[in-house]
């Protein structure tokens, strides 16, 4: 880390620089990482009734400004809701759960078949102790993360080398159609598991052909 200090004319100015900032995530193998600088200004006395001088701003610099009021944020992908009228827009069928399309620059859309026959029957079949709404949110959620893990490690290292970011679309669908059937009853089993007992063939089911 180093330092500089100066008087601008206004006021006394120091800039703190090779500054690392890590954020730790229990569902990222790498932290999130990013250097920057802090700029620490000394508070200048105002005098009553003065007028405020717009262009001085405490010898601030435009460039300087954009940096300390400027949040940075992190988005996810944008995730649209597919139904059966639309599946031949996107080239749906029943089974289908998932379609990526690429944006450019690494990034993509996410369309989920909201209408796939395997989250419609654990619908269907839900009764009066599960909630609909929930399945829904969970056969989404999980399809999606599921999708950006494949786009992540196909897009990334050795895979983009080697040319498999452009399959991203083709194999993002196939996978996602082949977990569809088990998403929402592995979800919902694991859930329900406890320390000292394990999973057996009984306790799980999903839609075949």
């Amino acid at each position: 880390m180093g330092s500089t200090s100066g008087y601008s004319g206004h006021s006394f100015e120091t800039t703190l620089s090779g500054l690392n900032a890590k954020l730790e995530d229990i569902s990222r193998w790498r932290p999130i990482e990013n250097d920057f600088k802090v700029v620490v200004i000394a508070d200048r006395k105002h005098q009553k009734g003065g007028k405020s001088n717009k262009d001085d701003d405490n010898g601030i610099g435009d460039d300087q400004k954009k940096i300390i009021h400027t949040p940075t944020y992190l988005s996810g992908p944008r995730i649209t809701d597919v139904h059966h009228d639309d599946w031949e827009k996107y080239d749906f069928d029943e089974y289908d759960a998932l379609s990526v399309i690429s944006l450019g620059e690494g990034k993509y859309d996410f369309y989920v078949n909201i209408d796939n026959i395997c989250l419609q029957t654990e619908l269907k079949n839900a009764g009066l102790h599960k909630d609909v709404n929930l399945l829904t949110v969970q056969f989404r959620s999980g399809i999606v993360l599921i999708g950006l893990s494949m786009v992540r490690e196909l897009s990334s290292g050795d895979n983009k080398n080697n040319g498999l970011e452009e399959s991203i679309p083709e194999m993002v669908k196939l996978t996602s159609r082949a977990i569809a059937p088990t998403l929402i009853p592995m979800i919902t089993t694991l859930a329900d598991l406890d320390i000292d007992e394990s999973l057996s063939s009984s306790d799980i089911s999903f839609i075949n052909d």
